[in-house]
């Protein structure tokens, strides 16, 4: 906890929650906290709330292995993901045929052509590249992209380091 010396500066709500606690004892903070109102106003809204939570201590306890069953009835339980996911391709392959079946059949015959069409089209691309630029110069551009995919899950705190 940093306490400040500086008398224009407050100290933290921890320092001053501190110093009510008798784990740090410092002039400085004794001193602000009777020179500024707002500090000294922190300062007893803090004090009540401790005798207030001293006033709500009780004998009772709770059941032996009350927080294994709670455990238990609050465990996550799966989520049917695959079963939920072949519903809605079920209901949207439903409603297309409904709304109008000249698409569906459509899509069916032209529609997943032209996707197989496209991945194919995407790996020979990819065949063409590795022949022009070289497995070196692919691996290159492959750890050049996963640097660059960890710089930005590090940046947005989604990996654990």
């Amino acid at each position: 906890m940093e306490v400040t010396t500086a008398v224009n500066k407050c100290p933290d709500i921890l320092t001053i929650q501190a110093y009510l606690d008798k784990e740090e004892v410092h002039e400085d903070v004794a001193k602000h906290l009777q020179s500024c109102p707002d500090c000294h106003r922190n300062y007893r809204e803090l004090a009540e709330v401790i005798v207030t939570a001293d006033k709500l201590k009780t004998e009772a306890s709770l059941p032996e292995g009350f927080y294994k069953k709670l455990a238990v009835k609050t465990a996550p339980r799966p989520f049917p993901a695959a079963l939920a996911a072949a519903a809605m391709f079920l209901l949207a392959f439903l409603s297309s045929y409904v709304l109008y079946p000249g698409y569906l059949n459509w899509w069916l015959s032209v529609g997943i052509t032209q996707q197989v069409g496209l991945m194919i089209d995407f790996f020979l691309e990819l065949l063409f590249a590795v022949q022009a630029l070289g497995y070196f110069w692919l691996i290159v551009f492959a750890l050049i992209l996963v640097a660059l995919e960890v710089l930005i899950l590090h940046k947005f705190k989604i990996v654990e380091v």
